[in-house]
């Protein structure tokens, strides 16, 4: 019994160390994605408003594959349905939702650039 013990705390000695290691010896090191954007971390934003428009620039750079992928699926939905309005309808929606999604972030993005010039309308008057 100790035996068996003994070779149940080795084992998880062992499995410990390796798993220790494993996370120094492939750890990933992550850039701040700011600083990727722009070329160098000179182009790191001073003010709230430039961390606004970077991180909805960001957005709209992931959002358009995604919507052009989710189009594709809502395309291959409604041409499979062979006849079956259910799934049909489900294409159907899922291109609605698709599109209006794009729409949210575009709105997002305008969102932003109306809010700076109304902040820039305040600072000059």
């Amino acid at each position: 019994m100790a035996n068996l013990n003994n070779k149940v705390a080795l084992l998880f000695l062992l499995i410990t160390v390796v798993v220790l290691n494993a996370g120094s010896v492939f750890a990933l090191e992550f850039e701040n994605p700011l600083c990727v954007l722009g070329g160098g971390c000179n182009n790191v934003p001073d003010t709230f408003i430039e961390l606004v428009e970077q991180i909805a620039d960001q957005l709209i750079l992931i959002a358009i594959p995604i919507v052009v992928i989710m189009i594709i699926v809502a395309g291959v939905i409604m041409y499979t349905s062979r006849g079956n309005s259910q799934k049909f309808q489900q294409g159907t929606r899922t291109l609605w939702y698709a599109i209006i999604g794009l729409a949210v972030v575009l709105i997002g993005r305008g969102f932003v650039a109306l809010i700076e010039s109304v902040l820039a309308l305040r600072g000059n008057g």
